[in-house]
């Protein structure tokens, strides 16, 4: 790695730092199209209502119930009498993503690519405490606004390097990943990136230790398409306020100071709409404000903007009191609106798997490492997913069958079902030739019964 082409890297990474800012901002409930925008008026309250964490914990909610993902490793050479060694090498693992605190993580590396369409895990080696084992792999989520990778021109790119790039508050680091070995550098106030040895690292792993997670082809987060409905919730909320701050400032008018001219001046800067302002047979008297009308018109379009976001998102509400036991909303409608969000979990899904595969050759490195005299290669990466449903387990089974009428895959069917029941439907499913043609199509449906 040259100086040059480091400063590049730099310049691309801190372009990554406003999109990684502004998708953090609408997940905390702080959206930069109110917080950096005056609205005009006098008051001046800016409202954000943090929908963008509502998709996004309502999505990892959905996806990841306790136990989900289930991940297991099977061995190049699995035959039946190899099954035991399956277990101990996935014990190894296990014991491995223990210290790693996995469970933890994937739920964070998770959440990360929903807020920002990606996600980096950073993957390196320490001393072991494993028999057997010199070393054992260790990784950690970083911001994703740190992370750039160099992927080769190919039809299949892989990835050549990856730098990371963070500050101490001082000074300026780099470290860049590649095959077996990492280089560090550094760039003190002042002064050029020079080589930082100290920061060097050295792993058996044959790949580039950086692992992108993504959520869908373009790395977009979950709510990309609907932060312009947000922004307009968060408008009317914000201008909602300020006409309740407008209401709550009575003021007592007197005739001798009102003047047509004045009047006039007033209603062009936004006072006193609607009102006869000069009217010397009324004064004095205290002004109030209609806003019936008003407050209607808000909550219809609210409603309206709300509805759009879930529907555009495909994200259900689960905190709305139609869902659920007891709700209004009939099984039928409610098994369409979790066939929409399956959709959207399902391709999810398919991303997030190719993350959590990559990792398979890192740990081949470190099995290795310590049993280069066996054929250790974990060839398959078993990944089983499950859905939280909030709803009981009988209406699980409802909401189970009627997808299975509207024509949904056997897989995503077995994904809500709670477990004490799972090997009898996926017995009942076994014995159908094929699923039934969908009653339904695969779009956006926006069902009220």
């Amino acid at each position: 790695m040259d100086k040059e082409t480091l400063k590049t890297i730099c310049a691309a990474i801190q372009g990554k730092e406003t999109s990684y800012r502004a998708n953090r901002a609408y997940v905390r409930g702080k959206n930069p199209t109110i917080a950096n925008n005056a609205t005009g008026d006098d008051p001046d309250n800016r409202l954000a209502i943090p929908l963008g964490k509502l998709a996004v914990d309502s999505m990892v909610g959905y996806m990841m119930p306790p136990g989900s993902p289930d991940i297991y490793y099977e061995l190049l050479d699995s035959t039946d009498e190899w099954d035991k060694r399956d277990d101990e090498y996935n014990q190894i693992i296990k014991d491995w993503r223990d210290y790693n605190d996995d469970d933890l993580h994937i739920g964070e590396m998770v959440t990360e690519a929903m807020s920002q369409g990606a996600a980096y895990e950073v993957w390196w080696t320490s001393e072991s405490d494993t028999a057997g084992f010199p070393v054992k792999p260790e990784w950690v989520m970083v911001p994703a606004s740190q992370i750039y990778i160099k992927w080769t021109n190919t039809l299949k790119p892989e990835k050549e390097y990856a730098v990371r790039v963070f500050t101490d508050g001082k000074d300026v680091h780099a470290v860049v990943y590649h095959p077996f070995y990492a280089e560090g550098w550094s760039k003190s106030e002042g002064k050029d990136w020079a080589r930082n040895e100290d920061n060097d690292l050295s792993y058996p792993f044959e790949e580039v230790p950086v692992i992108e997670a993504k959520i869908n082809k373009d790395g977009e987060c979950l709510f990309e398409a609907e932060k312009q409905i947000i922004d307009q919730i968060d408008k009317i909320m914000s201008k909602s306020l300020n006409e309740v701050d407008r209401f709550n400032a009575m003021i007592a008018l007197f005739p001798f100071i009102i003047t047509p001219e004045i009047a006039a001046e007033l209603k062009t800067k936004g006072y006193f709409h609607g009102l006869d302002l000069y009217d010397s047979d009324k004064w004095p008297r205290y002004l109030e404000k209609n806003l019936s009308g008003a407050v209607e018109f808000y909550k219809w379009m609210l409603e309206n903007l709300e509805r759009y976001f879930h529907k555009t998102s495909r994200i259900i509400d689960f905190t709305d009191p139609k869902f659920g036991a007891g709700g209004e909303e009939s099984g039928k409608a409610l098994a369409i609106k979790l066939m929409c969000m399956e959709m959207v979990a399902g391709k999810a899904e398919i991303y997030l798997r190719r993350w959590l595969t990559e990792r398979k050759g890192f740990f081949d490195a470190c099995i290795k490492a310590g049993t280069s005299d066996l054929d250790v290669d974990l060839y398959k990466v078993e990944i089983k997913w499950s859905r939280n449903v909030p709803v009981s387990e009988k209406e699980r089974l409802e909401i189970a069958s009627m997808m299975m009428g509207l024509g949904m895959t056997k897989e995503a069917i077995l994904k809500i079902l709670p477990k004490t029941i799972l090997p009898d439907w996926e017995l009942e499913l076994e014995d159908q030739d094929t699923m039934p043609a969908p009653t339904v199509p695969p779009i956006l449906v926006d069902v009220e019964e």
